[in-house]
């Protein structure tokens, strides 16, 4: 197996984990959700770091919804550009951030033990009730990610890429594609 698509599928691992976080917590707490296909509110991403660019390009690349074509960046002023009618064109490969929207999150960073990241989710319960283990922790997830961001940006020969947040608006375009990775 080449280094890249051990990458690849730590990535996905890693995606994984946070749906399937997302489902267990949902299945415990379906009345505390507000969040359900059509929902936009956290839908205001613009960038990525260049792992999650590429996942991203390769998948705009092999879809026939997405290949070929230029895509044109959502009319609604700060919207992600991959959103639609209120639908993600990208929801098989959308960013981490996105599959975590909606948790509760845990983080040495916070103030607070819990975050929400979702204004609607969460609005009934007592936070200081959750059992910490139905908090995503959020710092792991992190670092995770940064860190086969950083050996995938080592595989381009620029450890240095790894700072570099990409536009989500030039890979909907086709300015940033599969090609700009060079791997």
């Amino acid at each position: 197996m080449s280094k890249l698509q051990e990458i690849i599928d730590s990535h996905s691992k890693l995606r994984d984990y946070c749906d399937d976080f997302w489902k267990r917590i949902f299945d415990k707490f379906p009345e505390e959700f507000v969040c359900a296909a059509g929902c936009s509110t956290c839908c205001e991403l613009q960038s990525v770091n260049v792992l999650e660019a590429f996942v991203i390009a390769d998948y705009c690349c092999t879809q026939n919804n997405l290949s070929g074509r230029t895509l044109i960046p959502s009319p609604l002023g700060g919207a992600c550009p991959f959103l639609a009618d209120n639908r993600c064109r990208i929801y098989p490969v959308r960013p981490l951030i996105c599959r975590t929207h909606g948790l509760l999150l845990k983080s040495r960073e916070f103030s607070d033990r819990v975050a929400l990241s979702c204004p609607f989710n969460f609005a009934t319960v007592d936070h200081a009730a959750i059992d910490d283990a139905d908090m995503l922790d959020i710092d792991a997830v992190t670092t995770g990610l940064a860190k086969l961001n950083a050996a995938f940006c080592m595989l381009l020969g620029d450890v240095k890429k790894a700072k570099e947040r990409i536009a989500l608006s030039d890979l909907a375009s086709g300015k940033t594609g599969r090609s700009w990775f060079a791997v």
